[in-house]
């Protein structure tokens, strides 16, 4: 299975978060996450992901449809800052 494949996913995780928001994943290679979410909005759907549970450190996935139809994501990598007290 790859991205922009033929082959069907396989979703190895299907998490229904609340009446809404679905996300499902493929993490069987160990060097890729394979991701869907979807939410009835207008407007965007985002994950997190964090080694600690915290905002800093983590890294953000935004996904949204423009005013032409057009698909988009941003992924953004957030660094973790040191704060010296």
């Amino acid at each position: 299975m790859s991205v922009g494949s033929n082959e069907p996913i396989v979703w190895t995780r299907d998490l229904q978060l609340n009446d809404r928001f679905t996300v499902r994943f493929n993490n069987e290679d160990p060097d890729k996450l394979i991701m869907e979410m979807f939410a009835p909005v207008q407007g965007y759907v985002s994950i997190g992901f964090s080694p600690n549970g915290a905002m800093q450190g983590s890294d953000i996935v935004m996904g949204w449809i423009d005013s032409n139809g057009l698909a988009h994501i941003k992924v953004s990598v957030k660094e973790a800052h040191e704060i010296i007290v």
